[in-house]
């Protein structure tokens, strides 16, 4: 049985709010630096690949020109050249159709799984440490708070302490039995012997 002094219990208790509201704050701060950290590697790597994208179109256009009027000059007809080009990038279109699931919707899920994944992070983790550290004293305070008393108290004090939970634990008896003889004074049912 633990026995509190007052002003003890009500300094835990303040102290244990104001870890709690401590290690809440740290907790939102943690997560907010874990999502901008996500989002903006999220964002850099989209960014990348739509570069790249518009880039390789680019070229490819371009190249399909240089090639287009290399045909024409080859077979004498620029409209030959293009149409053969464009018979080329047709079917370039079909075969990239085609395989759109394994060329470019894997590759995509892929790239936001890792970005969004639960791996080892390069960012500052003080905040994640800060968190640990105030998680633990919560638990601590909350131990102190309910826990068994480890301090080592006067002897005569605990047996007073003793004493007086004993006579508590004689007086609830004694009220329980006088609340069952009324109630059966009330009631009619009488004890047989």
């Amino acid at each position: 049985m633990r026995f509190f002094r007052f002003t003890d219990t009500k300094k835990n208790i303040q102290d244990l709010v104001l870890e709690t509201r401590n290690y809440v704050g740290l907790q939102k701060q943690v997560y907010t630096q874990e999502f901008s950290h996500r989002l903006s590697q999220l964002l850099s790597s989209l960014a990348v690949l739509a570069i790249g994208i518009l880039s390789g179109g680019i070229v490819l256009l371009f190249f399909s020109f240089f090639v287009a009027y290399l045909i024409g000059q080859y077979t004498g007809s620029t409209a030959l050249g293009f149409g053969c080009i464009t018979v080329v990038l047709v079917l370039a279109l079909v075969i990239i159709w085609l395989n759109r699931m394994n060329w470019i919707c894997a590759p995509i899920a892929r790239l936001v799984a890792e970005a969004l994944s639960n791996g080892q992070d390069e960012y500052d983790t003080t905040l994640r440490t800060k968190a640990d550290e105030s998680k633990n004293r919560i638990s601590q305070l909350t131990q102190h708070l309910v826990g068994p008393n480890s301090s080592t108290e006067q002897g005569a004090e605990n047996i007073t302490r003793l004493a007086s939970g004993g006579m508590l634990l004689y007086r609830g008896f004694r009220i329980g039995l006088a609340l069952v003889s009324a109630y059966r004074l009330v009631f009619g049912k009488k004890r047989s012997k």
